[in-house]
């Protein structure tokens, strides 16, 4: 990101990268193309607003953002957030919310970490539920397999995938600002933010627990991480349609 770019002209960047990759006349090898660089450039934005911040040519302060998990498949899709927050140095709790108009519960997901993260979290989230869902939905499941071990199996390949190739991308990015000439060490810049997330956390949630992890069947396993490879990892926009309907979920 050069210096002379605002953060919205990036994002922007970002986006126009993911509308050719996810276009439906883009061919899967011109698309990995460009999702490779959106990818790439969502991981430097993060590191280099931290670096802004931290010599304070940028605001960022650590704050909560809020996402509202709603169903089928709610604890498969607070996975999915969790991974995504934790790769981008936030963390996340979640509370049950009862929906009076709906007549279900549904969940309540806060992000606590600093604001350009929570900006890629809220962004990456509501594109890869999108994505997850979508292959979800054109990926058959196979005889002899029940239709909601498989679908969950599929999103934990899929969830499992995705911490694979985020942590790659945040890790070059971090190797690449240590790379460039003089300025302070990234590392240790994102592993100071990481610490005062972990202590603003405690101190606003000091009873939340982390999540425990949790095994699936292997059927369905395989498929999700293939289509997480497929995935937009640059960013998202919330009101360009739902998610495949799918039924049998919590």
């Amino acid at each position: 990101m050069a210096s002379s770019e605002t953060p919205e002209r990036v994002l922007n960047r970002i986006r126009k990268l993911l509308a050719v990759a996810e276009h439906p006349n883009t061919s899967a090898t011109e698309a990995e193309t460009y999702l490779a660089q959106a990818m790439a450039l969502m991981a430097k934005y993060g590191v280099e607003r931290a670096l802004l911040a931290d010599d304070g040519r940028a605001a960022d302060t650590v704050d909560v953002s809020e996402i509202e998990l709603r169903g089928p498949y709610i604890v498969e899709k607070g996975v999915l957030l969790n991974v995504i927050a934790t790769a981008m140095r936030c963390r996340v709790v979640t509370s049950r919310r009862y929906g009076a108009a709906e007549g279900r519960y549904h969940r309540l997901a806060r992000v606590l970490g600093f604001g350009a993260d929570r900006e890629r979290v809220t962004m990456l989230f509501a594109s890869l539920v999108v994505q997850m869902f979508a292959a979800l939905a054109r990926t058959p499941v196979p005889p002899g397999v029940a239709t909601v071990t498989f679908r969950k199996a599929f999103c934990h390949g899929y969830t499992v995938r995705i911490r694979e190739r985020l942590a790659a991308a945040e890790r070059r990015a971090a190797q690449e600002a240590d790379a460039a000439p003089a300025g302070c060490s990234a590392e240790l810049v994102l592993r100071d933010r990481e610490r005062q997330v972990e202590a603003e956390f405690a101190r606003r949630f000091p009873t939340a627990r982390r999540g425990r992890s949790y095994r699936r069947s292997l059927s369905g396993v395989a498929d999700g991480a293939a289509a997480a490879d497929q995935a937009d990892l640059g960013g998202a926009r919330l009101t360009d349609g739902e998610a495949p309907a799918l039924s049998g979920g919590r």
